[in-house]
């Protein structure tokens, strides 16, 4: 079953109605598909190795398919980023278990075949709806993807634009 994560609270996406739960500081909704996650908030209370390890366990979670915004016009395949936010979600976390203090972060994502890679740049959603709609910005793949990552999980991340969110999860 694929585990989908979504950035921050999906009101700007279309999610199934379900039964949801509260785990670990996030909120699951899953289906007969899926298990779509997505944090409480944007903070390291929700977003570090802890808690990510928590839903990895609980959820056999072993890939993830992250999906965040970003100011292009087509769906593409985060092939690497470009944090600008200013929020590294490991700082002061590591080491957690018997994972590195300075984890290699060369080679977080896997491409999702059918949609065009792409490096992003991450700004953090305070910043996200200020910027130059001419740049590839996303949201915050940037700053969750290096968690998922550093705990073991193969991550995935699509960014769809702005204006097909409430359409993408129907396609």
């Amino acid at each position: 079953m694929p585990k989908i994560y979504y950035i921050l609270n999906p009101a700007h996406w279309t999610i199934p109605e379900m039964k949801t739960t509260n785990v670990s500081n996030h909120t699951v909704v899953e289906d007969q598909n899926n298990k779509w996650i997505w944090p409480d908030a944007a903070d390291k209370r929700s977003i570090n190795p802890q808690t990510f390890d928590k839903l990895k366990t609980l959820f056999n979670i072993t890939e993830i398919i992250i999906l965040d915004r970003w100011t292009g016009k087509e769906t593409c395949s985060v092939k690497d980023h470009v944090n600008r936010s200013g929020f590294i979600m490991l700082r002061g976390k590591t080491p957690y278990k018997t994972n590195p203090q300075f984890p290699d972060v060369s080679r977080i994502y896997s491409t999702v075949e059918g949609h065009g890679p792409v490096v992003v740049h991450t700004v953090g959603p305070e910043n996200y709806l200020e910027t130059d709609s001419n740049k590839v910005v996303s949201e915050m793949c940037g700053i969750v993807s290096p968690v998922w990552h550093y705990i073991g999980v193969k991550v995935n991340a699509l960014c769809v634009p702005n204006k097909k969110t409430k359409d993408f999860i129907s396609s």
